[in-house]
């Protein structure tokens, strides 16, 4: 049985949440939007999410 979740433990600054916390904050909530959320991409458009090509 999971007890607890860590994120980072190797980092800088390490945290944990507990497994019901972590669960209940990816459920779907009402004002969601699926359609935007699948999407959308980090920054606010997938121009901004794509990464430079690689020069080698």
């Amino acid at each position: 049985m999971i007890e607890r979740v860590v994120f980072d433990p190797a980092g800088p600054h390490p945290m944990m949440a507990i497994v019901d916390d972590v669960l209940q904050s990816l459920q779907p909530q009402p004002g969601d939007d699926d359609v935007a959320w699948v999407a959308s991409a980090p920054g606010g458009s997938l121009e901004e999410a794509t990464l430079p090509l690689d020069p080698r």
